[in-house]
């Protein structure tokens, strides 16, 4: 069952809890019902495929055990990945959706390409007029702040993750391809070499129009202050 089937049949009358590795996880409105009586931390993520915002809790056996211990219920379906059980209260839809609304997004590599991509795309440069031209000025802002934060990281940590250094190069990359559809070569370069400086020439190598960066295969040899473990 993909995750499209399993939020069409998300109604607020029954709690679906799926079997995903070690965790139950429970979706949408199943996940609100959860939070009624549990404070478990919900996570709301940029679901690509379907092209929405979903919310999802995750929980071990053990607490699924003990949530149905404390409510008194049985799942009216039980399987090894999948338990349904019957919510006979009234389902509060303003409840939801204020809920779900106060959940913050979590912040990915897809989540920014979405929306920058959108920005970027929209862009009227052909007719772009000086008020037209204020939006570029302000993703320009959006990119700037971003490195500054990677910047901020490298000169505070001598040793970083793998995945770490990765995850910089990734979003880097995503603006950096964003703004080379079309002529900004100088805007890149300011961007990357102007102050506060860009520390990513330590892990890697920009190519020569400055459109992505490509990590060192041994950054121990290349620059012994960053080292990855």
């Amino acid at each position: 069952m993909n995750i499209k089937e399993k939020l069409a049949k998300e109604d607020g009358t029954h709690m679906y809890c799926y079997k995903q590795g070690a965790f139950w996880v429970c979706y949408e409105q199943s996940a609100y019902i959860v939070s009624l009586s549990k404070a478990y931390k919900p996570s709301k993520k940029w679901i690509k495929n379907i092209a929405q915002e979903v919310v999802t809790i995750g929980f071990p056996n053990t607490a699924l055990q003990q949530w149905v211990h404390e409510q008194g219920v049985k799942p009216i379906i039980s399987t090894e990945v999948l338990n349904v059980f019957e919510w006979g209260n009234t389902f509060v839809v303003e409840g939801y959706v204020k809920w779900k609304n106060a959940i913050v997004l979590k912040e990915n590599k897809t989540t920014l390409h979405r929306m920058h991509i959108e920005e970027v795309r929209g862009f009227p440069l052909a007719t772009s007029t000086p008020t037209d031209a204020f939006f570029l000025h302000s993703l320009q802002l959006k990119i700037k702040n971003k490195l500054s934060k990677i910047a901020t990281y490298l000169q505070q940590n001598n040793v970083i993750l793998q995945k770490t250094a990765h995850h910089m190069v990734s979003v880097t990359n995503s603006y950096l391809g964003l703004l080379s559809h079309y002529n900004t070569y100088n805007l890149r370069h300011k961007l990357l070499f102007s102050k506060p400086p860009c520390l990513l020439y330590k892990m890697g190598y920009f190519h020569s129009n400055i459109k992505k960066i490509m990590l060192y295969k041994n950054l121990k040899q290349q620059h012994n202050k960053y080292l990855l473990r």
